[in-house]
């Protein structure tokens, strides 16, 4: 790969339409997700606008575009990064659920520059948990599974995010090992795959939040199981490819 910004765009282009071509049901099961999560968070004109409260759908709004931001990284084979687009987005699904718990957390949201120590209170990990552990738990352990395998895998520069791309070749002429970090995975590479596994399963996590954060808006209740029937499809799809401990979601 050319060393140059422009070297490794064009690398990466490349990679992504050969990894659409390489991971086709897979890409044809991110399309019904895609789909899934935009009707969740009323960014279909064709559906109804009763029960959609403003901020709550920003929110899920701006979940689904990190979650196309990291379907794309994750086809052009730049493996690590998707992974903090991941959290970022499942962060913005979370804000939802904790902005429709009243009133008053939704105007924190939007005096957070005046109120930074109040928002980030109230606007965490935490706070969310709590709620969901109260009403639904066994969502609450997905949501913190998943929080967890995104930073261990990327979000922060912790031992797998970083060993896990690395490589080396002790048969140097000079008795020396060189150390190589991948910036790119090439796009028949297993990290492909389970970066693009990863997506989905962020996006079954989002749409299983969804009527926490629009409890009013029905497409957004009808995203709960349609997130199942999706997961099941999910799983025969992935079976044959890798076995379980190779999705993101086992990588703790």
């Amino acid at each position: 790969m050319d060393e140059t910004l422009n070297g490794f765009l064009v690398a990466a282009r490349e990679n992504e339409a050969e990894s659409l071509n390489e991971n086709t049901q897979m890409v044809c099961l991110l399309e019904k997700m895609t789909a899934a999560l935009r009707d969740a968070a009323g960014l279909n004109p064709d559906l109804t606008r009763k029960g959609l409260n403003p901020l709550e759908a920003i929110l899920l709004a701006n979940a689904h575009s990190l979650f196309l931001a990291a379907v794309r990284v994750a086809l052009s084979g730049q493996s690590p990064p998707v992974f903090a687009i991941l959290r970022a987005s499942l962060e913005s699904a979370l804000y939802a659920v904790i902005a429709a718990q009243g009133a008053e957390n939704r105007q924190l949201w939007y005096d957070r520059s005046e109120k930074i120590k109040e928002c980030r209170k109230v606007y965490n990990k935490e706070t969310v948990t709590k709620y969901l552990k109260s009403v639904d738990p066994n969502l609450a352990d997905l949501v913190a599974q998943h929080y967890g395998w995104s930073i261990e895998l990327g979000a922060h520069p912790n031992v797998k995010s970083v060993a896990h791309h690395l490589s080396f070749n002790d048969q140097r002429d000079d008795g020396n090992t060189a150390v190589t970090l991948a910036i790119l995975h090439n796009a028949g590479s297993g990290k492909i795959l389970q970066t693009l596994a990863a997506c989905f399963e962020v996006g079954s996590c989002i749409l299983y939040l969804g009527p926490h954060a629009l409890p009013d808006y029905e497409p957004a209740g009808t995203g709960h199981g349609l997130s199942t029937a999706l997961t099941v499809e999910f799983h025969s799809l992935m079976q044959p490819f890798m076995p379980p401990e190779w999705l993101a979601s086992s990588q703790q």
